[in-house]
């Protein structure tokens, strides 16, 4: 059964990435694959010394879809714990996914954590 609420929590997807240009745009295109209408996608890059970066904003600027995308690059390279902290201070969204740049996700990721707010 499928239940409609009035109020659908805003979601942030973080997506943290170093030095992973060749798996960025797979898993970059399955956060915005995502069926969960009320999302955002943070990609916090940690001054990769690859493609990484480029590939991201690339992706970002040819999708035209209903998610807001924040790019951001770090300099000078800030460690995975203090670029989650940087993803972390940059959303809005009453429930946080966390991500790396290798990770490719379902569709229903967000919305199967929706569900199980309600």
């Amino acid at each position: 059964m499928n239940i409609q609420t009035a109020h659908e929590p805003s979601m942030s997807f973080l997506m943290i990435t170093y030095n992973q240009e060749k798996t960025i745009e797979q898993a970059l295109k399955s956060a915005l694959a995502q069926d969960y209408p009320n999302l955002e996608i943070i990609v916090c890059d940690d001054c990769s010394k690859d493609k990484t970066f480029e590939i991201a904003t690339k992706i970002a600027t040819d999708y035209h879809g209903p998610f807001k995308i924040i790019l951001q690059r770090n300099d000078p390279n800030l460690g995975i714990g203090a670029n989650f902290h940087k993803a972390f201070t940059l959303a809005s969204g009453e429930w946080l996914f966390m991500a790396a740049g290798d990770d490719v996700s379902t569709p229903d990721r967000c919305l199967g954590g929706a569900e199980g707010s309600l």
